[in-house]
């Protein structure tokens, strides 16, 4: 055995670059490769490797890569010192197409999980501590792609954070996996107390409700309204959906890494509208800019930079100029100045940008980057902490006041040389929490670093006409129950209890929930489909998740314009489609040509011909379609096809996804739900 393992380090040190085992860590990486090699397999045509060590006080991470001579195919593998694998990447030119392969969902996941065992085999040690497949976690991908999610699980408790991602490709009716990474604390300590009995009780108690106003989204906004409106809604106080003990009922934090780093900016495109979410047109030239300044009475690029530059604390001196400046124009017509400058000297570079009202001259944002200097890193004493504050009123006693009297002040943090504030708007009584103004200072450079004030008019609901926080809450309990989870605190994975989902808005005039985001995927299951012919075909498709909605399928019954597109445009561009609002779906079809407007009838049935047409245009096909004369087919009934369209079916049978019905094509008959069902089927298989 010995001799076995001698021959194989000899070997992995013939394909490994010298530089690779230089160092007195040779031998470790040499075991580790041994163990990465014993549990993924590598095709001997990726004869070319490489290796990379990273480490971190007395733990090192280990990278390998091996590639053909062509570097067209590849596999990269993560492990730490240990051998344990963390993330796995198979790169292949050959993983691509849309043909629709035959392989079952339940042929899928069985390959994904002897794949996660035999790669990640620590993993799975302890049954009642190992990862599990999320059954809710299945996405195709297209028609060849599928990822999986697989999560760790305690005594039927998840551990949070800890799980495993699986991409599978299908190429030629095989499976590949294409990339893998898992998280996995191998050396968590857990403490498994008892449980109180009252856990949901404790956790309302612990997270009470609010109400507050904040921002709902018409996306569909014409030219002159404001695509964000205000919207009265029960939340978790301050937003945080948190955590108790499952032993105690006592709130406890999550251990979480203090970021070094921290994202300073406030000038956002949506900054720059006045508002979120505002489309802006494309930049206007300085004859367009002129022109519409002489129209609309605009303030010029002049007026607004010495408004900029008259402000306290911005730090106008040195070398920084305007490099650039655009107009733009919101949702609601209003237009905007961005201005943007920078230093000429290369030592000492700096960014200053801001964007103003170009009616009225107000100031919507600041971003003002100060060179960095290490020495600046300081912490601020307490009376330099209460200058910066001071010296913050000033600037915003400038440029906000109506705004912070309107406000009540969050105090934000402090860290390094600079100190941060929120101010969010209050109306009637209650906060408006998409309304804030944000302002940071850096107490070394004593200039205002950032600021930004985002105040929009609307309707505002009264609050008096909401439901109680007692039946919100019994709502929101009923769409994301109180659920137990591991999560890390103090050191060790303690049992906590949280609200199922993470993002919890409800209406409070309504008691419906708001902008729900399902992150699980569509699925289809039939009830009525058992022994009918289309059977094969509606049960493929749906396990990669495209179908009819509704617990039956009702086979023989006709299908509407609306539900045809759905399904089709499901399988032959996006699934997502199905996810469209009728609206949105129409639009799509006619800008494309899909459909012409004069043919847009969701209600109405569509017959097997119009059918046949609008899979041809959804395939690009129609120009060939048009050539008539150079077809021929051979049905009963061809004659009962519209003039110049018999090229459309004649394709569709060539390709063998139509077959007629007795020798019959029936044109002018309306299609069945199970037809198009198989239709669909028939087309995906002979891409």
């Amino acid at each position: 055995m010995k001799k076995v393992i001698s021959l194989m380090m000899a070997f992995l040190m013939l394909l490994m670059p010298l530089t690779s085992f230089a160092d007195a860590g040779a031998e470790d990486m040499q075991s580790v490769l041994l163990i990465v090699k014993g549990k993924a397999d590598i095709p001997q045509e990726l004869s070319e490797f490489s290796s990379h060590i990273a480490q971190s006080g007395d733990k090192k991470n280990y990278s390998f890569e091996w590639t053909d001579k062509d570097y067209k195919k590849s596999i990269s593998i993560n492990c730490d010192d240990e051998g344990r694998i963390n993330s796995y990447y198979n790169y292949s030119f050959e993983m691509s197409g849309k043909k629709l392969s035959k392989i079952s969902k339940n042929e899928i996941i069985s390959y994904a999980q002897a794949f996660l065992k035999k790669i990640v085999p620590e993993a799975f040690k302890n049954e009642n501590d190992c990862l599990i497949y999320d059954e809710k976690s299945y996405n195709a991908r297209g028609n060849l792609r599928y990822t999986l999610t697989f999560n760790r699980v305690r005594n039927s408790i998840p551990v949070k954070d800890n799980n495993a991602n699986v991409t599978l490709c299908i190429v030629d009716d095989k499976i590949y996996v294409r990339d893998m990474s898992v998280s996995f604390n191998y050396d968590a300590q857990f403490d498994d107390g008892n449980e109180i009995e009252n856990f949901e009780e404790k956790y309302t108690e612990a997270f009470p409700l609010e109400l507050v106003y904040c921002d709902e989204y018409n996306y569909n906004a014409k030219k002159g309204e404001s695509r964000a409106y205000p919207v009265l809604v029960y939340r978790i106080k301050d937003n945080n959906i948190g955590y108790i003990s499952m032993t105690t009922g006592e709130v406890i934090e999550e251990d979480t890494y203090n970021s070094v780093f921290r994202e300073e900016s406030a000038v956002m495109d949506s900054m720059a509208t006045g508002g979120s979410n505002s489309s802006l047109k494309q930049s206007l030239t300085e004859q367009e800019i002129k022109q519409i300044s002489t129209v609309e009475g605009l303030l010029s690029v002049d007026d607004v930079q010495k408004i900029l530059k008259s402000l306290p604390y911005i730090n106008f001196a040195g070398t920084l100029k305007l490099s650039n400046s655009y107009l733009t124009e919101n949702d609601r017509g209003e237009y905007f100045y961005r201005l943007h400058y920078s230093t000429t000297d290369e030592k000492s570079y700096r960014y200053l940008s801001a964007v103003i009202n170009a009616h009225n001259g107000k100031v919507i944002s600041i971003s003002n980057n100060m060179p960095y200097d290490s020495a600046s890193d300081i912490k601020l004493t307490d009376r330099e902490k209460a200058q910066a504050e001071q010296k913050m009123q000033t600037f915003l006693n400038k440029v906000a006041a109506d705004e912070i009297k309107n406000s009540v002040k969050k105090s934000g943090d402090s860290y390094s040389n600079i100190v941060s504030d929120t101010y969010i708007r209050i109306v009637n009584g209650i906060e408006y929490v998409d309304n804030t103004v944000n302002i940071s200072f850096d107490a070394k450079n004593n200039v205002v670093r950032s600021f930004s004030a985002d105040f929009r008019d609307g309707e505002f609901k009264d609050p008096d006409a909401a439901i109680t926080p007692d039946a919100a809450y019994e709502k929101i309990l009923g769409f994301s129950p109180v659920t137990k989870m591991y999560i890390s605190s103090g050191g060790k994975y303690v049992k906590a209890a949280t609200l199922e989902k993470s993002y919890i808005k409800l209406d409070a005039l309504t008691g419906e929930m708001k902008e729900v985001y399902d992150d699980t995927q569509k699925s289809y299951e039939y009830s009525d489909i058992d022994g009918h012919w289309a059977q094969e075909a509606a049960t493929k498709l749906a396990e990669i998740q495209i179908g009819i909605e509704g617990g039956a399928l009702n086979p023989d019954k006709g299908i509407t314009q609306e539900e045809f597109f759905r399904l089709v445009c499901s399988g032959m561009i996006n699934k997502y489609y199905a996810n469209y609002t009728q609206e949105e779906l129409y639009d799509v079809l006619i800008t494309d040509k899909i459909i012409s407007e004069g043919e847009k009838s969701p209600d109405a049935f569509v017959t097997r011909e119009q059918a046949f047409i609008y899979i041809i245009r959804l395939a690009g096909l129609e120009r060939v379609a048009k050539l008539d004369n150079i077809y021929k087919i051979e049905y009963a009934d061809s004659h009962l096809l519209t003039n110049g369209k018999i090229g459309y079916s004649a394709i569709l049978s060539g390709l063998n996804v139509i077959e007629g019905d007795g020798g019959s094509l029936r044109p002018k008959d309306n299609l069945t739900r199970a037809e198009a069902i198989v239709i669909l089927y028939r087309y995906l298989l002979t891409l």
